[in-house]
């Protein structure tokens, strides 16, 4: 799988870098201010080595904590669900039972 990291301008005087939009990938300098292009981490536009992830480390934490949380919530709800399953049918039977 191809990773498809961005290039942004790192000219802190330059609209583009301000608004954190990114170049095309071929591009060698900005079509703004003429700066150099460099890639960029594509949510917090800090220059990266390379150009092989297109997060930076600190960035790439965060999203890997954010998947860590949402995989426990939902081992904790599967959980949760099981118990309830496990206990409808002896509430079943038992209504059943008394009519």
């Amino acid at each position: 799988m191809k990773v498809k990291a961005k290039k942004g301008c790192t000219n802190p005087e330059c609209v583009m870098c301000k608004k954190k939009e990114h170049a095309r990938k071929e591009d060698a300098f900005c079509p703004r201010c003429g700066g150099s292009l460099s890639f960029v981490c594509e949510k917090c536009h800090t220059v990266l080595a390379d150009g092989s992830t297109k997060l930076c480390v600190v960035c790439q934490a965060k999203k890997d904590d954010t998947n860590e949380k949402i995989k426990d919530g939902f081992k904790k709800a599967g959980g949760v669900v099981a118990g309830i399953a496990a206990t409808v049918p002896g509430i079943v039977a038992a209504v059943v039972k008394k009519k």
